[in-house]
């Protein structure tokens, strides 16, 4: 049989198994990862509220809904950065986003990039899902750059990238986090 690669190896190594369950059985919760990014200094913009979707879901998947607007606005960005990753529900002290997360501890992080949206300026921006708003993370059209990196000549008035931050799982779920980030 063939060498298996590095990957391989590490999620045989990694797996799920009764004999491996057994641990410390506690959490440096002072050592707690935040759910969230923070940009310090960083020009927050709030989003308009996310409006409901008319068109239902098996339309757009049987490709029966009509075609996308000419032009993206504020309002349409919100909707879809909210039904994506956005809090859905608050209660008995935690938030709870569209997106499930394994702990509920959220290691993807949602950034738009974009410019000529109605209400927006060119920019590199982070989602904060818990004050539902846009964080400027650097002012300027970097669309380009986001087509040569993806290699794509497909221009788009938006692109929306989705990273993760594996330390938010790792703090839980140690070398298991990979997994759950993948998730």
């Amino acid at each position: 049989m063939a060498e298996r690669g590095a990957y391989h190896r590490f999620h045989e190594q990694t797996r799920h198994g009764r004999e491996r369950l057994a641990g410390p059985g506690w959490l440096d919760w002072a050592n707690e990862p935040r759910r969230v990014k923070e940009y310090a200094g960083a020009e927050s913009i709030a989003l308009p509220a996310p409006a409901r979707i008319a068109t239902p879901l098996a339309d757009v998947v049987a490709g029966r809904a009509s075609g996308l607007p000419a032009t993206l606005s504020l309002g349409q960005i919100s909707m879809v950065l909210y039904s994506g990753y956005g809090v859905v529900r608050v209660g008995g002290g935690h938030s709870y986003r569209a997106a499930p997360s394994a702990g509920a501890l959220y290691p993807a992080d949602l950034y738009l990039c974009c410019a000529g949206l109605e209400g927006l300026e060119a920019g590199f921006y982070y989602y904060d899902p818990p004050r539902h708003a846009l964080v400027r993370v650097a002012a300027g059209d970097y669309r380009g750059t986001v087509r040569e990196a993806v290699g794509t000549d497909d221009a788009a008035a938006a692109y929306l990238l989705l990273s993760a931050t594996p330390w938010r799982s790792a703090w839980k779920y140690g070398a298991r986090a990979a997994r759950y980030c993948l998730l």
